[in-house]
Protein backbone atom coordinates (compact mmCIF):
# COMPACT_ATOMS: atom_id res chain seq x y z
CA UNK A 1 0.00 0.00 0.00
CA UNK A 2 1.08 3.49 -1.05
CA UNK A 3 0.33 6.76 -0.46
CA UNK A 4 -0.46 8.89 -3.42
CA UNK A 5 -1.08 12.64 -3.96
CA UNK A 6 -2.30 12.67 -8.01
CA UNK A 7 -1.96 16.06 -8.77
CA UNK A 8 1.87 16.09 -7.96
CA UNK A 9 1.87 12.35 -10.12
CA UNK A 10 0.58 13.82 -12.98
CA UNK A 11 2.64 16.69 -12.85
CA UNK A 12 5.34 14.38 -12.76
CA UNK A 13 4.70 12.56 -15.84
CA UNK A 14 3.98 16.01 -17.52
CA UNK A 15 0.21 15.91 -17.77
CA UNK A 16 -0.52 19.03 -15.67
CA UNK A 17 -3.76 20.22 -16.57
CA UNK A 18 -4.80 22.95 -14.45
CA UNK A 19 -8.86 22.83 -12.82
CA UNK A 20 -8.47 19.17 -13.37
CA UNK A 21 -10.41 18.77 -10.20
CA UNK A 22 -13.09 21.07 -10.97
CA UNK A 23 -13.71 20.92 -15.06
CA UNK A 24 -14.38 18.27 -17.36
CA UNK A 25 -12.53 18.73 -20.49
CA UNK A 26 -8.67 18.75 -18.40
CA UNK A 27 -9.79 14.94 -17.25
CA UNK A 28 -11.06 13.95 -20.62
CA UNK A 29 -7.73 15.45 -21.92
CA UNK A 30 -5.72 13.60 -18.88
CA UNK A 31 -7.43 10.33 -19.64
CA UNK A 32 -6.59 10.65 -23.32
CA UNK A 33 -2.90 11.11 -22.40
CA UNK A 34 -3.06 8.04 -20.11
CA UNK A 35 -4.30 5.79 -22.78
CA UNK A 36 -2.24 7.30 -25.32
CA UNK A 37 0.99 6.59 -23.10
CA UNK A 38 -0.70 3.24 -22.32
CA UNK A 39 -2.16 1.33 -24.88
CA UNK A 40 -2.67 -1.70 -23.73
CA UNK A 41 -4.53 0.05 -20.86
CA UNK A 42 -8.20 -0.77 -21.15
CA UNK A 43 -10.66 1.51 -19.46
CA UNK A 44 -13.73 0.96 -22.14
CA UNK A 45 -16.49 2.70 -20.23
CA UNK A 46 -14.33 3.88 -17.25
CA UNK A 47 -13.16 6.35 -19.57
CA UNK A 48 -16.73 8.48 -19.08
CA UNK A 49 -16.47 7.97 -15.57
CA UNK A 50 -12.93 9.87 -14.99
CA UNK A 51 -14.29 12.53 -17.05
CA UNK A 52 -17.15 13.36 -15.07
CA UNK A 53 -15.60 12.25 -11.57
CA UNK A 54 -12.26 13.87 -10.69
CA UNK A 55 -12.21 10.78 -7.64
CA UNK A 56 -12.59 8.39 -10.64
CA UNK A 57 -9.53 9.91 -11.83
CA UNK A 58 -7.67 9.68 -9.30
CA UNK A 59 -8.14 6.51 -8.01
CA UNK A 60 -6.51 5.53 -11.63
CA UNK A 61 -3.66 8.21 -10.94
CA UNK A 62 -3.21 5.98 -7.67
CA UNK A 63 -3.24 2.36 -9.30
CA UNK A 64 -0.75 3.54 -11.76
CA UNK A 65 1.58 4.82 -8.64
CA UNK A 66 1.12 1.55 -7.34
CA UNK A 67 2.36 -0.31 -10.36
CA UNK A 68 5.58 2.41 -10.64
CA UNK A 69 6.26 1.34 -7.28
CA UNK A 70 5.87 -2.46 -7.86
CA UNK A 71 8.44 -2.25 -10.76
CA UNK A 72 10.84 0.28 -8.67
CA UNK A 73 9.72 3.04 -10.70
CA UNK A 74 9.33 5.64 -7.56
CA UNK A 75 11.36 7.83 -5.53
CA UNK A 76 12.62 6.78 -2.46
CA UNK A 77 12.79 8.56 0.90
CA UNK A 78 16.07 10.00 1.18
CA UNK A 79 18.58 7.94 3.81
CA UNK A 80 17.80 10.63 6.46
CA UNK A 81 14.16 10.00 6.05
CA UNK A 82 14.24 6.64 5.85
CA UNK A 83 13.49 5.67 9.46
CA UNK A 84 10.78 8.98 9.53
CA UNK A 85 9.02 7.53 6.34
CA UNK A 86 8.33 4.07 8.35
CA UNK A 87 6.85 5.70 10.92
CA UNK A 88 4.81 8.78 9.71
CA UNK A 89 4.52 7.64 6.16
CA UNK A 90 5.25 8.84 2.57
CA UNK A 91 3.82 10.48 -0.51
CA UNK A 92 5.21 7.80 -3.49
CA UNK A 93 5.72 9.78 -6.42
CA UNK A 94 6.89 8.17 -9.63
CA UNK A 95 9.70 8.19 -11.34
CA UNK A 96 9.95 11.11 -13.99
CA UNK A 97 9.26 9.68 -17.68
CA UNK A 98 8.12 5.92 -15.69
CA UNK A 99 4.70 6.36 -17.54
CA UNK A 100 5.84 4.51 -20.70
CA UNK A 101 7.07 2.17 -18.61
CA UNK A 102 4.05 0.77 -16.69
CA UNK A 103 2.89 -1.85 -19.23
CA UNK A 104 2.59 -5.31 -18.03
CA UNK A 105 5.86 -7.15 -18.55
CA UNK A 106 4.89 -9.44 -21.36
CA UNK A 107 3.99 -6.05 -23.28
CA UNK A 108 7.10 -4.72 -22.83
Amino acid sequence: MIEVYSAAALRRWKLEFPGYKRETRPRALIVAALAAALPELKLAGAADTMGRSADALDALVAALVARAGALGLVDLPPADQAEVALIKGWIWMPAAGSLGQLSAPQDR
